[in-house]
């Protein structure tokens, strides 16, 4: 795991959650495949089964990676026959067959919604998951409770919600969501303390409208 700065000074760790790194995890046996073998025998299909299917009312992403994962989801999907199928006994037979048996899977994933799917695959040790549109990205459940969703009060347009930072360190607390500045709004204030004008400079820059102060409400 990464370390910070301070964690490298004072030896002592900060756990924190990089959100953007448990999205990316997922691609390492693609870059991992494609060093390992001819860039020839690259395709874009996994050398099992894994990929998205289209459900009732979405997509539904499902791995079947060996056979005792290819077993469960025969089972959750009710199609017990697949199991000892000579064309599909081994994951070598599965890819072989990929086409025919890919269809046959899709055929039952259409018959069901995403939740209805999600609740059969819960506690599975099957991977799955929805692929969600940004709206529903926003109402994951895991989403809402690290957090990520900032609410603030915005000067002009009222209450806005924003994305959150994806770094979250255990030892160091979240300052305040603010919303983001209006054009002019620190004008003075960077005038004075950054460029150390004095008050009699700024004010006649103000008066010649050379820059232009907005006060937030």
């Amino acid at each position: 795991m990464p370390r910070s700065s301070e964690s490298r000074a004072s030896g002592k760790n900060r756990h924190f959650q990089e959100q953007w790194e448990f999205q990316t995890d997922p691609l390492i046996s693609l870059p991992s495949h494609l060093l390992m073998v001819p860039c020839s025998c690259i395709s874009h299909l996994y050398p099992s089964v894994i990929q998205a299917f289209k459900t009732k009312d979405g997509y539904l992403v499902v791995g079947a990676g060996n056979n005792q994962q290819f077993a469960t989801v025969c089972k959750i999907l009710n199609l017990p026959e697949l199991i000892d199928d000579c064309k599909y006994k081994t994951n070598h037979l599965r890819v072989q067959n990929r086409k025919e048996l890919i269809k046959i899977l899709s055929a039952r994933f259409e018959e069901e919604m995403t939740s209805k799917w999600l609740h059969l695959f819960e506690g599975s040790k099957v991977p799955y998951g929805p692929i969600n549109n940004m709206k529903n990205v926003f109402e994951e459940p895991q989403v809402l409770h690290n957090g990520l969703i900032m609410e603030m009060k915005h000067p002009t347009v009222g209450k806005i919600s924003v994305p959150g930072p994806a770094v979250r360190y255990s030892k160091f607390k979240m300052s305040e969501a603010r919303p983001p500045p209006l054009l002019g709004q620190h004008t003075t204030h960077i005038l004075k303390e950054a460029l150390r004008y004095d008050d009699r400079t700024i004010a006649e820059l103000l008066r010649t409208g050379v820059v232009n102060q907005h006060e937030a409400q």
